[in-house]
């Protein structure tokens, strides 16, 4: 990190954060703000989790009516988060307008962002707050976000993975403009490169004075400042091949370390003594402006709003998950998920065998299912643990309540023991959200595939948690039908039919069976005859209808293409 240019009155904020012996989210404005700044400023990491919720109880205090020193504070802190956020997310918010209910958008919004739903704390949230502290620290500026143009897009992408500086060669300094001034020196520069986002997605700052603010600019801006102006007109053939050589050595060292510069140096080295130097300039200064613009287009389009660095170093666990609601005795909804690891799911990556202890021949997976309300609160967790073979596969199911209307959030990760840093993660956080099943109506519970059985019954069916119809043409759905009516014997009735439907709409035969037995819950496992459609994408639909009191309840089950 570099040398702080103004430090965060660090000392002030401390002093003025102790007021609060029980940091909460209802703090006043002032008192939080100081509070989330001084613990991130000071890095302390014990109270990040505490800081991160008093400020998005600062951040939902957004269009509820604050008086000026208490909307400046907010301010800041809106500016700080803008890049962060998709453009069309953020004018839906209204936040930077003062739009009612915009800042209880924005912590729902955060709370969406948590990489690791199933751990206690937000660590996207709180990297976020890190990143700011420090781009306050590092990249000091007098503007309303507190940074100058490198500490927002520290703010948005961490920290770069390669950094340099463009220097003029100094033989270059020989050349004089117009046989009596020197080039001159290049103006104060940083040229950030984000390598794991892709080539194009690299920064140059330049700072028109010693002690003014980076911005964010282009290639032609490294010129010196004497031979920026000659270039609006340039005259002469020594001040063309003055302009040339600067160009051709600030081009080759941008284009040594990133693609989108390098047309403009390879026409400028395989032309410079063959061409007029006028006409040569004139052409290289067109090419330049071109190569400014489209490197700026070409970054906007591949960079994302804001990119985590939690967890770079961990591989990529691929697991699939099914998930099913059920009807408890009492009423309640259970949720059920059934997981697997993909066949060589485990497999270490090259890049995280080096932290992996030697000759590990077994991994300690961890699975976890959350479910969030409404308001993204966490309701409930389930979690499995289990060590299996490495390039072996793990399976589950995972068994959460759900009260009301939830989100569910998976993860599953692996490390060498329960203490070894992280080798493989995954997470899979569906848009759809939950809701109770009815108790007090007809009702069937979502359906759930099975697989590993013998169509004889001689084998105990599972649950099959792929994504895919199963290779071996064996599936099997369950399901379960509860509030059916009985008859003056005390007896239910329903038939129960099925029928797989292919994505392009192609509709098997539909298979029928009528069942009677006693009590309002039943139980139904149906064979599906899908030799057909193996490969294919599909859904399976079930209607279960209650011949007692005429009423029908219906679900379905998709698989995608393998």
């Amino acid at each position: 990190m570099r040398a702080a240019l103004r430090a965060l009155p660090v000392l002030t904020l401390m002093l003025r954060a102790t007021v609060a012996a029980q940091p909460t989210a209802s703090m006043a404005v002032e008192e939080a703000d100081a509070y989330v700044r001084s613990v991130y400023a000071a890095e302390r990491s014990d109270q990040y989790g505490a800081a991160a919720t008093v400020y998005l109880g600062l951040l939902e205090r957004a269009g509820t009516g604050l008086d000026a020193r208490e909307s400046e504070i907010l301010d800041r802190h809106i500016r700080q988060l803008a890049p962060v956020v998709p453009p069309a997310i953020w004018r839906q918010w209204g936040l930077a307008e003062g739009t009612a209910g915009a800042g209880t958008r924005a912590v729902r919004w955060w709370n969406r962002q948590d990489g690791l739903p199933a751990s206690p704390s937000n660590e996207r949230l709180e990297e976020h707050l890190l990143r700011v502290a420090r781009a306050s620290r590092d990249f000091a500026a007098d503007e309303p976000r507190g940074y100058d143009d490198r500490g927002e897009v520290y703010v948005r992408l961490g920290e770069p993975d390669r950094t340099t500086q463009v220097r003029l060669d100094p033989g270059l300094r020989a050349f004089g403009l117009r046989q009596r001034s020197p080039v001159g020196r290049l103006p104060d520069n940083e040229y950030w490169l984000y390598d794991r986002l892709g080539p194009a997605v690299q920064f140059v700052f330049t700072r028109a004075s010693r002690r003014g603010p980076f911005q964010l600019t282009g290639g032609l801006d490294l010129l010196p400042r004497s031979l920026r102006r000659a270039s609006r007109g340039l005259r002469g053939d020594d001040e063309s091949e003055a302009f040339l050589a600067v160009m051709e050595d600030i081009y080759g060292q941008l284009a040594l370390r990133s693609p989108v510069y390098g047309a403009v140096y390879d026409a400028v080295s395989r032309e410079v003594g063959t061409s007029n130097p006028g006409d040569l300039a004139f052409r290289t200064l067109g090419d330049a402006q071109a190569a400014d613009v489209a490197a700026e287009e070409l970054r906007r389009e591949v960079t994302p709003a804001s990119a985590s660095s939690l967890n770079l170093d961990a591989g990529p666990l691929d697991a699939s998950a099914r998930w099913a609601r059920f009807l408890n005795d009492d009423g309640t909804t259970r949720l059920e998920v059934a997981w697997a690891t993909a066949p060589r799911g485990l497999r270490l990556p090259r890049s995280v065998r080096a932290s992996a202890p030697r000759e590990l021949d077994s991994l300690l997976v961890s699975a976890s299912a959350v479910v969030f309300d409404a308001g993204d609160e966490r309701q409930a967790s389930d979690h499995d643990h289990d060590r299996v073979e490495v390039d072996g596969t793990a399976t589950g199911v995972l068994e959460v309540p759900l009260a009301s209307a939830s989100r569910l959030a998976l993860q599953w990760q692996a490390r060498a023991d329960a203490t070894g840093p992280l080798l493989l993660l995954g997470t899979l956080q569906p848009e759809a959200r939950l809701a109770p099943l009815r108790a007090t109506a007809l009702e069937m519970s979502d359906l759930r595939p099975l697989s590993g059985f013998a169509f004889d019954g001689a084998t105990v069916a599972e649950a099959y948690a792929a994504a895919a119809l199963p290779a071996d043409g064996r599936l099997a759905i369950y399901a379960e039908v509860y509030g059916l009516t009985l008859d003056a014997d005390g007896r239910h009735e329903y038939t129960v039919e099925y029928r797989v439907v292919g994505a392009d709409g192609t509709r098997g035969a539909a298979s029928a069976l009528t069942v009677t037995g006693r009590g309002e819950t039943a139980r139904e496992t149906v064979e599906v005859d899908i030799a057909r459609w193996l490969g294919r994408a599909v859904t399976v639909e079930v209607a279960i209808r209650d011949e007692v009191r005429d009423g029908e309840v219906r679900r379905s089950v998709s698989f995608e293409a393998r």
